[in-house]
This record gives structure tokens, C-alpha cells and sequence, in this order.
């Protein structure tokens, strides 16, 4: 994997499924709401592709809930896209604010590719790669956010398809292990393709789009790390709870490739007690698509 710069962030929260969003303009059969739903296929889709229909406000509610993680996912912004985040103690403020940045972050050098390549200025993932992973802009602010009303600014006025889409919406908390997870995580691609041989022989099959699946292990949480957060993210999330990982949030090149949203599949044996006071935590993480 490389070396690790920055220990993974986990969020199994989110606090935008319960918020109030508003502004810009969205279809009557694709509003903004659908943002709220788990199910991917749901879109939230603007009637246009101007920088005014393509925003949208977010009213967390006048309880403080804290948001440090901010993702957007199954999105179809084009490579010249951009985003801002903003977010403050009134519609509008800016206490917070990203500044406007590209939706898609150069992720190669300059000698990475052919010369003369599409992207080579650029540093861009191709359209053919966004498309082969869920696209996503995920934010990992580093910091617990408590504003109460955000907006987001997305910036497509070159899109093909005339409009901006996005699937799922995804705001809150996240933990940081003090001690990041062992060497010998792995990442890779679940194949979910089906197949008949019929009498003869002959292979019938179907592609289906695959699925990433990142397993981990924690093997030196503290008891309050332990019993305090893994158990209860255990508890919380089961088999069929939303769950965003960031293996390592300073890895901006890869994040593309290495961030999930997606649902623990297996939890190991739970919380194994190891030598020396110290915790053991296993998960495996399978991507939602």
C-alpha cells in the first residue's frame, strides 16, 4: 500500500440523512432529498447545468451535531468541475470555507503517462477511470465542525450531459485511531460477474460492475478506544450500516482509488483482548454501489 502518512478516518454517521436541504434546482422526480437515501440508484439530478441550479444548502437543525467527514458520491461531474464548501452559524456564512477547488484533484505526474496524453497537463484521472470507481468528493476536514448551515457550490457549466447528479449525501463524525491499523491491510476488487455453462461447454456470462472490499486490523487500541468507539461502531453499524473509510487522508492522489462508502461485512472475532492491555479490532469493508 506505501508508506501510510496519515492514520485512516472512519465515519459511521451521518447527520445530513436528518437535514433539511434547499436552494438551487433539482428536478420534481429527482429532488434533493433523494441525496438522504442509501440506495444508489436513487439520484438527485438539477434541472440544468448552471452554477445556480447546482447548488444546495444543508440545515443540520438547531441541535449541534459535530461533522468533521463530507462526501458526495455516484456523482457525474465532469473533469473541469469544481466545489465549495462552505459553512457557518447562518445561511450563507463562511466560517468554514474550502475556497473553490476542482471536483477531480490531479492524481498524476507529469511523466506518469504518454506525452501528449488527454490528461497529461492536467494530472487528471481519465473519464474512463472516474467511471470504473464510484465517483465521489470526499472531504476529510481534519477538524469536528459544529456549524449548523452549510452549502455547497458545485461548478459544472461544461457538463455533456447538461446537468449535475450526485446519489448520496454524507456528513459527520469521524474517529482517527491513535494507533493506525497493522501493515498487511489489504484492497481489491470483489468480481461479481455471473456465468451458466451450457451442455456444450460454451461459457455464458454477464459483467457486473465489481465491487472494492478493504480489510483492516487495529491492534493496539487503547480499553477507551476499544470499548468506547470500535465496540460501539460494532453495535451501531452491524452487517447493513453505512460506513466511510479513508485509509489515509493525506494520499489525495489515491483517494479516488482507496476511499469507501460501504458496510462491514465481517467484524472478525469483535473486540479481541491482545498482550499488554491492548485491543484488537478487524473489519472488513465492502464498498455500496
Amino acid at each position: 500500500m506505501g508508506l501510510i502518512v496519515s492514520n485512516l478516518v472512519l465515519s459511521n454517521i451521518n447527520y445530513a440523512d436528518a437535514a433539511t436541504l434547499s436552494a438551487g434546482s433539482w428536478l420534481a422526480g429527482l429532488p434533493l432529498a433523494n441525496l438522504q437515501s442509501s440506495r444508489m440508484s436513487k439520484l438527485a439530478r438539477s434541472t440544468n447545468d448552471d452554477a445556480a441550479s447546482s447548488k444546495f444548502d444543508v440545515d443540520l437543525g438547531a441541535t449541534p451535531v459535530v461533522v468533521r467527514v463530507f462526501g458526495l458520491f455516484g456523482h457525474n461531474f465532469s473533469q473541469d468541475a469544481t466545489i465549495r464548501i462552505t459553512a457557518g452559524a447562518s445561511p450563507g456564512a463562511t466560517t468554514l470555507d474550502t475556497g473553490t477547488v476542482a471536483a477531480w484533484q490531479p492524481v498524476y505526474g507529469l511523466w506518469d503517462r504518454e506525452f501528449e496524453h488527454p490528461d497529461w497537463f492536467s494530472g487528471r484521472v481519465s473519464a474512463a477511470e472516474a467511471a470504473a470507481t464510484l465517483p465521489k468528493v470526499l472531504y476529510d476536514f481534519g477538524l469536528n465542525h459544529l456549524h449548523r448551515y452549510w452549502r455547497v457550490e458545485i461548478v459544472d457549466t461544461a457538463n455533456a450531459a447538461g446537468y449535475v447528479q450526485c446519489a448520496r449525501l454524507w456528513m459527520g463524525p469521524g474517529w482517527q485511531p491513535t494507533i493506525n491499523f497493522d501493515w498487511g491491510e489489504s484492497l481489491g476488487w470483489q468480481p461479481r460477474d455471473r456465468a451458466i455453462e451450457t451442455r456444450s461447454g460454451a461459457r455464458i456470462a454477464e459483467r457486473l460492475t465489481p465491487r472494492r472490499v478493504f480489510r483492516f486490523q487495529l491492534h493496539e487500541l487503547s480499553d477507551q478506544e476499544a470499548f468506547g468507539r470500535a465496540l460501539e461502531m460494532n453495535r451501531a453499524l452491524g452487517s447493513e450500516g453505512e460506513i466511510v473509510v479513508i485509509p489515509d487522508p493525506a494520499d489525495a492522489a489515491n483517494a479516488h482509488r482507496r476511499n469507501i462508502l460501504g458496510r462491514v461485512a465481517s467484524w472478525g472475532d469483535g473486540i479481541v483482548d491482545a498482550a499488554l492491555g491492548k485491543q484488537v479490532m478487524t473489519a472488513t469493508v465492502e464498498e455500496r454501489l
